[in-house]
């Protein structure tokens, strides 16, 4: 029975070794070894690695299509929200990646057209779960910062349910302790 060879496997394998190794683990040998394919194949599907990290992108930008079609159904942030990013860790983590490698134009100009269309579905829910839904320009602000945190601290192996309501919980107090205070300061 001969092996399957398609292009979606080795964009799939890719995307994976992306998620969990970052930029260096795109190597077009050790990708055709865990495929257990030969590197020709690679050069048929896509000419060089540039044209396969071009593949990527398009990739991941489908998977966020899929991220943003999960957050249409939330009704919260938590648990809705944090359930949809789970189903969907590995499309973070390659997120995650994209600003980590934000040298590459690529990859930083993904990052910035994603977070434009994940954002405005994302923040109205984040804006209620912090207590200011009626502020939403503070809320986008907060939310990068703190998505900026989010990547920092994350990966595959630690991107569970439990890490991420840890890391919600403390902003939401952070976001309730100046709220506090700014009435205090305007009572």
């Amino acid at each position: 029975m001969a092996k399957s060879n398609t292009k979606e496997q080795w964009i799939e394998m890719g995307y994976n070794v992306f998620a969990k190794d970052g930029l260096p683990g795109i190597r077009i040998e050790a990708l055709a070894r865990n495929l257990d394919l030969n590197k020709s194949s690679f050069y048929h599907f896509f000419g060089d690695l540039e044209n396969y990290k071009a593949e990527l992108i398009r990739y991941h930008f489908t998977k966020a299509d899929d991220l943003c079609s999960d957050i249409s159904l939330c009704t919260n942030f938590v648990p809705d929200f944090l359930n949809a990013v789970i189903r969907h860790r590995v499309s973070v983590v390659v997120h995650m990646q994209l600003v980590t490698n934000r040298t590459v134009p690529l990859f930083f100009n993904a990052y910035e057209k994603i977070n434009d269309i994940v954002d405005p579905k994302a923040v109205p829910f984040w804006a209620s779960f912090i207590g200011i839904p009626h502020n939403p320009e503070l809320a986008l602000q907060y939310w990068q910062v703190i998505r900026d945190m989010f990547y920092s601290r994350i990966s595959l192996d630690n991107l569970t349910y439990t890490f991420l309501e840890n890391i919600v919980q403390e902003a939401k107090g952070i976001a309730e302790k100046m709220l506090q205070e700014t009435g205090k300061l305007n009572g």
